[in-house]
């Protein structure tokens, strides 16, 4: 069977689902499933397994967060008959307008990935201007593209539960795990670059991922200052970040007083990643909203211990294989100025951590979930409903 993903941005710093998606269509091919994957923009993912020849990059992506692209329309008129099934990853964008309405026009089924774009935090609470367009948007266009999906698809059953609370979707729901971590590889340090190794030191807990309001880094930044954490340790904040946003973090911390114990490090791949989550006494991922999670599993693959947010909706599926707390001050004040540096408790949640991914995140699992769930929606094709 042969699919097609359809994705708003080919830079893995922009964030959202394009690596796992690489990854499951590379893995996806010794089960018959032969993946191509679509995007507005410049390739640019450092670490990518799947051939370059299955990648196709269209230019545009004017304005940025609508992704506008007219040699996207071009390619799927010409192109989209040779599928025989869609997946639609985002909302809120050109490419999945474009592409409902091309599988539409030529007869190709369809299913959309919300990707914790179709939850209320993501709809209704990011100020009323955000608000009023989405609202505007889902009766103009989107409502169209789920109406006449096959399916929309969630990561995690709280975020499949919580998407029904802000529009009415009509079609089939299933959750479909976008991640998986390969156990049989034994996660060995590599040699970071010389900036990596420069800016760690002994002791430090890690934020790995897009510096963005939501992840809430003002709330840990306020809650280290709140645990006086003992002398020694760091915390090191590593992921793109627009400048704006990065230079009020930095003003915030040095208006803590925190500015010495915080690291800063732009975006990180290969082994300076795997050599920051390896050397990592904790990952933590504050988040405001957080429809799955993926660094969440990268950590507790390389043997991190992981705290997380109660808005981090994998917490609901990892249960005790992580430290949950809520987003209350003095939660995060209790775990950073006693539990952290609690040596017998880290460990503890490392063997918690390590036997879960075994068993439920284990990569073959998910790949022939994915394989599974795409050949049983796109097998048969069904007339369209209409534009």
């Amino acid at each position: 069977m042969r699919v097609l993903h359809i994705l708003p941005s080919l830079d893995q710093r922009s964030g959202g689902p394009l690596r796992s998606v690489l990854s499951l269509s590379f893995l996806g091919q010794s089960y018959g499933l032969e993946s191509e994957v679509i995007g507005v923009g410049e390739f640019n993912v450092q670490d990518n397994p799947l051939q370059k020849s299955l990648i196709h990059s269209c230019g545009g992506g004017w304005p940025r967060s609508y992704s506008y692209s007219p040699r996207l329309r071009s390619w799927l008129e010409r192109d989209v008959k040779r599928f025989e099934g869609v997946l639609i990853h985002g909302m809120w964008s050109y490419p999945s307008l474009a592409a409902a309405q091309e599988c539409i026009r030529c007869g190709v089924p369809y299913a959309c990935f919300a990707h914790g774009m179709l939850e209320p935090w993501a709809v209704s609470r990011q100020g009323w201007w955000k608000y009023l367009k989405k609202h505007v948007y889902w009766h103009l266009a989107e409502k169209k593209v789920f109406y006449n999906a096959e399916a929309a698809l969630f990561a995690t059953r709280r975020e499949r539960d919580m998407a029904g609370l802000v529009f009415s979707i009509e079609c089939l729901s299933a959750v479909l795990p976008p991640f998986g971590v390969d156990t049989t590889k034994e996660m060995l340090t590599n040699a970071p670059s010389d900036r990596i190794l420069k800016a760690t030191v002994d002791k430090y807990i890690l934020f790995l991922g897009r510096i963005h309001p939501k992840k809430n880094l003002t709330f840990l930044f306020k809650a280290w200052a709140q645990a006086k954490v003992q002398e020694g340790w760091q915390l090191v904040v590593a992921g793109p970040s627009e400048h704006g946003y990065l230079a009020e973090l930095k003003r915030l911390a040095k208006l803590l007083k925190i500015d010495k114990d915080v690291t800063f490090l732009e975006f990180v791949f290969g082994d300076d990643k795997k050599y920051l989550l390896q050397n990592a006494q904790w990952l933590v991922l504050p988040s405001k909203q957080e429809n799955f999670g993926i660094v969440v599993l990268e950590a507790l693959q390389c043997g991190c211990p992981v705290a997380i947010s109660d808005q981090v909706f994998l917490a609901d599926e990892l249960q005790d294989c992580t430290v949950t707390l809520k987003l209350q001050m003095d939660d995060w004040i209790r775990f950073l100025g006693d539990k952290m540096g609690n040596e017998a408790y880290r460990f503890n949640c490392i063997k918690r951590g390590r036997e879960l991914l075994f068993c439920d995140y284990n990569i073959e699992i998910v790949v022939k979930l994915w394989v599974s769930a795409l050949t049983s929606l796109f097998r048969q094709r069904r007339a369209p409903l209409g534009c």
